[in-house]
């Protein structure tokens, strides 16, 4: 009885060992910037799908500059037809930045809508992206996931499953497999 209690100590130390070994690692000046941009970018993703009241919530001073961070905007317009413009914007902003990048999902903004007064729906930006010229050149969408209205192109580049944006809702623009989600 008495060399299996030796053993688990044994066994503990080596444990308390390798878990001191790591904490240094991460605080030493050699890992600091794989450690600081992994949690960035957690931080970042989290923050993003937890809505903040009173707009953006506070990035810690260590992430300010890191080009993972994706913050939450604040949208306070009222008038769906101005929303269905910033829409437009947000999801052409996101193509251009990454378009070409393939599988790999990259999360561009995460939107909380406040104050707007009616709902918008894909059908709505379609028709401001027509207006801008952007689509079918830049960007196409020829496929509503929800209800009918304008469509534009022959190719479906943008993914949006639900059925209108309304006030108090959090929606998340993010580029996945040379599509555009808004979610």
């Amino acid at each position: 009885m008495a060399k299996g209690l030796a053993l688990q100590m044994i066994a503990a130390m080596v444990l308390a060992f390798v878990g001191v070994a790591v904490l240094i690692a991460m605080f030493s000046s050699s890992f600091t910037g794989s450690w600081n941009t992994v949690y960035c970018s957690s931080y970042s993703k989290v923050l993003i799908i937890l809505p903040h009241r009173g707009g953006d919530a506070p990035i810690p001073k260590g992430c300010k500059d890191d080009p993972n961070n994706v913050g939450q905007t604040l949208i306070s317009t009222r008038d769906p037809d101005q929303l269905a413009l910033q829409m437009a914007g947000f999801i052409l902003d996101c193509w251009e930045k990454y378009e070409g990048y393939g599988e790999s999902r990259q999360v561009c903004n995460g939107l909380s809508i406040q104050g707007l007064e009616g709902s918008v729906t894909e059908s709505m930006i379609n028709d401001k992206m027509r207006g801008q010229e952007l689509c079918p050149n830049t960007i196409q969408n020829s496929l509503l996931e929800s209800g009918t209205g304008t469509v534009c192109g022959a190719i479906n580049q943008i993914i949006m499953p639900i059925e209108s944006i309304d006030y108090g809702d959090f929606i998340v623009i993010s580029f996945f497999n040379e599509t555009i989600e808004v979610k």
